[in-house]
């Protein structure tokens, strides 16, 4: 218990905190090897022997050169004063400004902080921290992307090196895979990264973009209920996510309508505007589909219970079939306890957790771990794989 195991020869020794971490040379390329031809048996195509789960936090987007939470203020102010200037986003400007200023005022350094001290008691501000967020991170999200898919590269590697035959198609390597991803992250990295990788792993298809949701089951259904399948690969958005909207309305209609824009595979514009975000001609009112922690209390009353309700009973289904939880770059913060707590009461009491995260943390999550079995009394085996895995800032 809390031993510490020797990372997979691909990731190298851990290097020092102020240095990137060394991937092979055709990764750092921004090339990936076909699985198939791979001589390391570390990487040989195997078949599904295990259902294993994948926790991703924060850390799996330092990469992308995502703001750290003492960065998020000032990046924000930042934003608002540079690409939110044009006559057609004063209102995206103004809320950004606006939720700026309550992040001062509150002395906190989260959106997520900022949306738990406003309670249920100022919807409409909440509604702006949501909008402010989606246009910021959508503002940073090329040249993240660009940053983070080498990184994603290789673990995407890791996830899908499964297959019956010896040169297995995208599509029977993603059925074949017994990992499933649970995601913390507001972000699109995850999705933008597998488009790119998919790519370089199977050139002549050229419908990735557009079949995004084949592959990754994310239950999207533009426009329809969330529908997740089960018995294969998924990406769960735990909080949902940025790109994601609901039709805006009354709190107890439990709307489930799901919208994505800007669609996967289609450009990001240059300049947002006001109606992108508040009232778009094809769909009406709309609100972001991201689920502040305070916000899943709301039970029934929430607009988003359709889709909350959906995607965390299937990750809670993932994580009581799962022999091992690998819990990557995710810190187990006070605020997402409870809801962290649940995902691991339904784990297998004799589950393997594998907590992947720089060694400076070993300590502090271990420790965290180790409460949480006593309390559960469970039986885990907590491993602790020190790596740097989606690269140093």
């Amino acid at each position: 218990r809390g031993r510490v195991h020797a990372p997979p020869h691909w990731l190298q020794a851990v290097p020092p905190l102020t240095t990137k971490l060394s991937f092979p040379a055709q990764i750092r390329r921004g090339q990936v090897l076909n699985l198939a031809t791979r001589v390391n048996s570390d990487f040989k195509l195997q078949m599904s022997d295990s259902t294993k789960v994948y926790i991703l936090g924060a850390g799996c987007s330092v990469c992308g050169r995502y703001p750290l939470a003492s960065e998020v203020t000032k990046g924000l102010e930042t934003f608002a004063k540079g690409s939110l200037k044009h006559d057609k986003a004063d209102k995206l400007r103004g809320c950004v400004e606006r939720t700026c200023d309550l992040m001062s005022k509150h002395r906190v350094d989260t959106i997520d902080a900022l949306a738990r001290i406003l309670g249920d008691t100022n919807r409409p501000a909440i509604k702006e921290a949501k909008i402010a967020m989606s246009v910021f991170f959508f503002g940073l999200e090329d040249d993240a992307v660009k940053l983070a898919s080498p990184n994603y590269a290789a673990f995407f590697d890791e996830l899908f090196r499964y297959g019956e035959s010896p040169s297995p198609s995208l599509d029977d390597r993603v059925k074949a895979t017994p990992c499933r991803v649970l995601t913390y992250n507001y972000d699109r990295l995850f999705e933008r990264a597998f488009i790119d990788w998919a790519k370089r792993e199977e050139p002549g298809n050229g419908e990735i973009a557009n079949n995004l949701d084949d592959y990754l089951n994310m239950g999207m259904g533009n426009g329809h209920d969330v529908e997740i399948k089960s018995g294969q690969f998924s990406l769960l958005k735990l909080h949902g996510g940025i790109g994601q909207f609901n039709r805006d309305g009354p709190r107890d209609m439990g709307n489930t309508s799901h919208l994505y824009w800007p669609k996967f595979g289609t450009p990001i514009p240059t300049k947002f505007n006001d109606d992108d975000f508040y009232e778009r001609k094809d769909w009406g009112s709309i609100e972001p589909t991201i689920v502040f922690p305070h916000e899943k209390q709301a039970g029934d009353k929430s607009s988003f219970q359709g889709y909350d309700s959906k995607v965390w009973k299937q990750a809670r289904e993932f994580c009581k079939f799962a022999t091992e939880i690998h819990i990557l770059g995710y810190s187990v913060q006070p605020i997402d306890y409870f809801w962290f707590k649940s995902l691991l009461l339904k784990a297998k009491t004799d589950a393997k957790i594998v907590l992947r995260n720089r060694l400076t943390e070993k300590d502090k999550l271990v420790g965290k771990l180790d409460g949480l079995k006593d309390e559960l009394k469970a039986k885990w085996t907590i491993d602790y794989v020190a790596e740097d895995f989606f690269g140093a800032r």
